[in-house]
């Protein structure tokens, strides 16, 4: 079986889960849904975590919990806790993301998308975990990269309409706005825009880029 995995974080879990489109971007990267691993914690964070209950619908966040409860959960730590240890110690990076960027780092066929970008610049630019970065740069995927490729396959249209009920997210409500998705080139005008700044502020070879 192939040692290939897409870890996905809590935030673009409740994204790709809540708008239907997580089977579209795992084909999208030749993954099987048993190739997916999301954070043990989440289930229970979309269950009781009131910053999610705040920003989406009842109807967005159950269908969140059926997509994760496909996803077979990360029940091992990471095999080098001093990995875990110092991602963790740094401002910016909480202990979920450090537990998904020190898997990521032991192992070369792991890709990871995450929606928290705070995380990104700061794995990106700080000088105490340089030797993390360099082991995972490339195998990062962001929202943006995301978008762009769902808006490849699928048409800026059905996008946004796929994440209607999410456009609370910020970066979601703009980039997949009506105006932006009036048509394909529009939509991924908007979506470079927002990626390229992301590349400025990661380093040209930190993030995966469709």
């Amino acid at each position: 079986m192939s040692d290939r995995l897409l870890l996905i974080d809590t935030d673009m879990l409740v994204l790709l889960g809540g708008s239907g489109t997580l089977a579209d971007v795992l084909s999208s990267f030749d993954f099987e849904p048993e190739q997916c691993r999301r954070l043990a914690a989440a289930t229970e964070q979309l269950r009781r975590g009131r910053v999610f209950k705040d920003t989406y619908p009842a109807t967005v966040l159950r269908a969140v919990l059926r997509a994760a409860d496909g996803i077979v959960s990360l029940t091992e730590p990471p095999a080098n806790p001093t990995a875990l240890d110092a991602l963790a110690s740094i401002s910016g990076i909480d202990l979920g993301e450090a537990q998904l960027f020190a898997m990521l780092a032991e192992h070369d066929g792991y890709y990871l998308t995450t929606g928290d970008k705070r995380a990104l610049v700061t794995l990106a630019t700080s000088t105490k975990v340089a030797e993390i970065r360099g082991r995972v740069a490339g195998r990062v995927i962001c929202l943006e990269s995301i978008l762009k490729l769902l808006v490849r396959r699928n048409g800026a249209n059905a996008t946004a309409q796929a994440f209607r009920d999410l456009r609370t997210h910020r970066t979601v409500g703009v980039l997949l706005s009506d105006t932006q998705a009036r048509s394909d080139q529009v939509c991924l005008h908007g979506i470079d825009s927002y990626l390229n700044d992301l590349i400025q502020r990661t380093g040209e070879d930190f993030l995966y880029q469709p």
